[in-house]
């Protein structure tokens, strides 16, 4: 099924029909069974107001940003605050490589720190960094303002290079290539040194996050539309119209992909093709990307409710339900899935950690046989 424009008023009412009337399912991966509502394993009191995203950091830790410039290590097992950076105030979550930690402040201050937060090294840019950090080959890439795509060297924080033709309207990363969006309609794909590879043209209108599987790269458009390239060949794969705009980057496991869009709906398709499989409302406002776990997809929205749906059909279950609204999106880290919330007072924010799989109840004592 391919489609690629609804008739105004009906758009609504074929993907609901589509998604309730025994539509094409797939059954994505299986993983080990979850039970629900998740188990609150920990909660962390955390300094706020909060960048919204948290990170994996080196050894187990958890990383949170506050916007006034602390960035927290956090233990959940220990239910502990380990280490504390403080830089200058920050909008920017960390990146993590290794046990190498980048982080980057609104003066224009990039920090590369060890895992104990102590500083190794820090550049000041002319234009302070905007969007993500993202570590690539060996180099920290990141849009410098409305200068340009740059990079630093992760070792020790030099210049490795600067691209202003690819400064982003949005832009991603794999192993090994950035994919960025530009205002004027082009996908340019670097390789980790800034050498251009591939230009895609994709039109002016392109709008929201990009997500990136192997080959394929998933985006939306600002007329609603939402489709997949081939980054090998340069060409559409395929579109549909679903009413909004990527909200957080799509995600796949290579047969399905599923994206929260900005009319506050999570839309599953077929990766290949772009059938609709499912759409399910969210709880709140659309504010986050999905979270995919096995056969379960996980999207969190500004609710205090933390929905869970199965991959193949839709079938929605609450997975947890906050004391307040959430604030970040979900992060798997192990076999815990996370949750940032703000907390009783303005300078206080949580960090749940929920089990994903339920702790085992002890073991009962064998009552010793009575001797004859």
């Amino acid at each position: 099924m391919r489609i690629d424009h609804f008739p105004a008023g009906l758009g609504l009412a074929v993907v609901f029909l589509a998604a309730s009337c025994g539509g094409p399912k797939l059954q994505p991966k299986t993983a080990p069974a979850v039970k629900f509502p998740l188990i609150e394993a920990a909660r962390l009191t955390v300094k706020a107001p909060l960048v919204s995203r948290l990170v994996a950091g080196p050894g187990g830790l958890v990383l949170v940003a506050s916007i006034t410039g602390e960035l927290q290590a956090l233990d959940p097992p220990a239910k502990a605050t380990r280490w504390t950076f403080s830089g200058g105030p920050s909008r920017m979550a960390p990146a993590v490589e290794g046990e190498r930690i980048y982080w980057a402040a609104e003066d224009g201050k990039v920090y590369g720190l060890d895992a104990k937060g102590k500083t190794l090294w820090t550049r000041t840019l002319e234009e302070p960094v905007r969007g993500d950090l993202r570590v690539v080959g060996g180099r920290l890439v990141f849009r410098e303002g409305d200068k340009a795509l740059t990079a630093l060297n992760a070792g020790d924080g030099g210049v490795a290079w600067s691209d202003p033709a690819s400064l982003p309207e949005e832009w991603t990363a794999g192993e090994d290539r950035i994919i960025s969006r530009t205002a004027a309609g082009l996908l340019r794909v670097l390789d980790p040194d800034g050498r251009l590879i591939r230009e895609i043209p994709v039109g002016e209108t392109a709008a929201g996050s990009l997500g990136l599987y192997g080959n394929d790269i998933f985006l939306g458009y600002a007329d609603g539309r939402f489709g997949a390239f081939d980054l090998s060949t340069g060409k559409k794969r395929w579109s549909i119209r679903l009413g909004g705009i990527p909200v957080g980057p799509p995600v796949t496991d290579g047969r399905i992909v599923f994206v929260v869009l900005s009319n506050h709906i999570l839309a599953a398709l077929r990766a290949k093709r772009g059938d609709l499989l499912w759409w399910r409302p969210l709880a709140g406002r659309a504010a986050f990307p999905p979270c995919l776990h096995g056969a379960y997809v996980f999207a969190g929205s500004r609710s205090a409710v933390f929905q869970v749906f199965a991959a193949g059909d839709g079938t929605e279950q609450t997975a947890f339900t906050t004391p307040s609204e959430i604030l970040a999106p979900a992060e798997k880290i192990g076999s815990k899935m996370y949750l940032m919330t703000s907390g009783d007072a303005d300078d206080e924010g949580f960090v749940f950690a929920l089990d994903l799989i339920p702790p085992k109840a002890p073991e009962k004592p064998k009552t010793p046989e009575a001797k004859k």
